[in-house]
């Protein structure tokens, strides 16, 4: 009979086996976290709308001397936001609320919160927004201009 340096039972070959199954399994559920990078990308692409939502409102103010009454109204002109624009990537509509005659907001539901740091972005603050569903008001109607407010 030869003896191995490395004979294992069978069972004990299977609990190894299985510990290195559910810890492969925990890292890709736990700590690969692909759901992040798909959150991440969703907020990022909002904020993007977001933001070409706000440079063509201020677009139609400078060019109509008022506000949109919805965002239907941005179908044409050197103000055009798509359709495909004004909905975000899980298929709902952004919200827009003109508040005055010159102060509106945009709002958006968003699954991350840009405190965490885990979305630098070149923007700044000015799109800074918490989990959940956020607007961003707009009191000024200065191109690329506008101050966000937690609602």
């Amino acid at each position: 009979m030869k003896l191995s340096v490395f004979e294992v039972s069978p069972k004990t070959l299977a609990i190894v086996v299985t510990a290195v199954v559910i810890a492969s399994i925990g890292y890709g559920v736990f700590l690969a976290e692909p759901w992040q990078s798909r959150a991440i990308n969703t907020d990022i692409q909002r904020i993007d709308d977001l933001d070409e939502i706000d440079r063509s409102i201020k677009e139609y103010w400078r060019v109509k001397g008022e506000l949109p009454v919805t965002l239907d109204d941005l179908d044409k002109g050197d103000y055009f936001v798509s359709d495909e624009q004004r909905t975000d990537p899980d298929g709902l509509r952004y919200g827009y609320t003109r508040l005055e005659s010159k102060s509106y907001e945009l709002c958006s539901e968003f699954y991350l919160d840009s405190d965490e740091r885990i979305m630098e972005d070149w923007r700044g603050d000015e799109w800074d927004h918490p989990r959940g569903y956020h607007c961003f008001q707009f009191d000024d109607l200065d191109p690329f201009i506008g101050s966000s407010t937690i609602r």
